[in-house]
């Protein structure tokens, strides 16, 4: 075997290497997890039959993902090993890590593309996907998404060979599960279209263009119309929420804590401003590495890319770190892309700043969003709930009555997750006032207060 062949095969290795790195630095938190919040309401209300199922895909006036929701049945059929749900979950994480992978690696040599893709995924943007199973929606547009990129042809990169109609309906298909999946996939359709514009005749070329903006024009037209969703998820625009949308934005691209969402309300450190300003460094020097004055046509491209993963997000009243998942891949990519043409030693020293800025954004967070986010906050909750009902046998009683069920109610759904992990068949009352129900004074009920996070049995006299 000569040397060539040993390095295309540390080639193949090495997105799995990548996933293994990612497991043993997320596996030890990972383990202490359990379903809970968002992820129980969504197992929740999935589909229940074929017909729902179907149904779904009909039903535009709420969230329209009917492929996302119709998974999530699958996740409940998975119960009560959660376990197994964890893995999935996890799994799914690294076919987009090594998607990303394959991707880098038409940018920029195969080690470099192994490291910059791990650093990459330990930004706290990427810790909801690993640790809550309700960011599906958001793993399968980054899944088809980076599907969808490596059928896109790149001036100077290595692009995959097919034969046109394979790409054409391999990009359709994929375009179309993107729509399916959750609202903001306009990322997904400007590679789409992008598809089109490389691989169609000259005079189909605009045809299937006009086809595009038809299709999304009347899928958005109709959501605008149908949509009645209220609250901080509401829809509508205003300069305030945009303003606001693009300050959190900003600020948690360059590894900056801003608002409870980041997981990180802990006092300012110089090690939080150290963080910040090495990724700030970072990615000033890959923007000066990809001379976007010279590469203009590059630069008009991926502001339009930008544009597209951040439009979605100006509209809503509350918007999370984890939304700007694909905006922050756009960045890297355009950066290692504009850098490719650098001096070795200084595309190096891009490439190590880079990568030691996520270490430091994961080093200054990790123990931060684990302890104050409100993924972990919940899982705390059903934790000590679980653990309590353990600990008083909740097997021996017919019904569980929670009182004062205030801060632990989303955590555990009421409560209602004991039914879900532990396939519990009694009843489950719980209540917000700290007066224990008449209906649960008998000596079948256990009965537990909630107390912030924790919960606590109580006695009844």
């Amino acid at each position: 075997m000569n040397f060539k062949q040993v390095c295309r095969y540390l080639s193949i290795l090495l997105p799995v290497l990548v996933c293994l790195f990612l497991l043993a630095i997320y596996f030890p938190r990972l383990r202490t997890y359990q379903l809970s919040g968002d992820d129980l309401i969504l197992i929740t209300y999935s589909p229940k039959t074929f017909s729902e199922g179907l149904a779904r895909f009909t039903q535009i006036s709420g969230q329209y993902r009917p492929l996302t929701h119709n998974l999530f049945a699958i996740y409940r059929a998975m119960l009560p090993h959660t376990w197994l749900i964890l893995a999935t979950n996890f799994v799914l994480m690294s076919v987009v890590v090594s998607l990303t992978f394959l991707n880098m690696k038409r940018l920029c040599r195969p080690i470099w593309a192994a490291s910059i893709t791990a650093a990459l995924f330990l930004s706290p943007i990427f810790y909801y996907h690993f640790f809550s199973i309700s960011a599906l929606n958001n793993t399968l547009l980054l899944l088809f998404g980076l599907l969808l990129l490596g059928l896109v042809s790149i001036p100077g990169a290595k692009n995959v060979q097919l034969n046109r109609k394979v790409v054409l309906g391999s990009a359709t298909a994929l375009f179309l599960l993107s729509m399916i999946s959750k609202e903001s996939f306009l990322v997904n359709g400007v590679l789409y279209g992008l598809i089109l514009l490389q691989q169609t005749a000259k005079q189909q070329r605009w045809i299937s263009l006009s086809a595009l903006g038809v299709v999304v024009a009347t899928y958005f037209i109709a959501r605008f119309t149908l949509h009645d969703a209220v609250g901080e998820y509401s829809v509508r625009f205003s300069v305030a929420t945009a303003a606001k949308s693009l300050l959190d934005l900003s600020a948690w691209l360059v590894g900056y804590p801003r608002g409870w969402q980041y997981g990180a309300p802990e006092p300012k450190t110089f090690f939080t401003y150290l963080t910040t300003l090495v990724t700030l460094v970072s990615l000033g020097l890959g923007v000066y590495l990809f001379r976007p004055l010279k590469l203009w046509k590059e630069t008009l491209l991926g502001i339009v890319f930008l544009g597209s993963s951040i439009v979605p997000f100006l509209i809503i009243e509350r918007v999370l770190p984890f939304y700007f998942d694909t905006t922050l891949l756009i960045i890297v990519f355009l950066l290692v892309y504009g850098a490719r043409h650098a001096q070795k030693n200084v595309l190096r020293f891009f490439y190590a700043l880079l990568i030691f800025s996520f270490g430091l954004q994961f080093l200054c967070y990790s123990r931060q969003w684990h302890t104050y986010s409100f993924v972990a906050n919940a899982n705390t909750a059903v934790q000590n709930y679980l653990q309590t009902l353990r600990e008083h046998n909740y097997t021996n009683f017919d019904q569980v009555c929670i009182v004062n069920h205030t801060t632990g109610t989303w955590g555990t759904m009421q409560g209602e997750s004991v039914t879900y992990l532990y396939e519990y068949q009694g009843k489950v009352i719980s209540v917000a006032e700290d007066q224990i129900p008449e209906e649960c004074r008998s000596p079948e009920t256990l009965v537990l207060r909630n107390d912030g996070l924790g919960y606590s049995r109580v006695t009844i006299e």
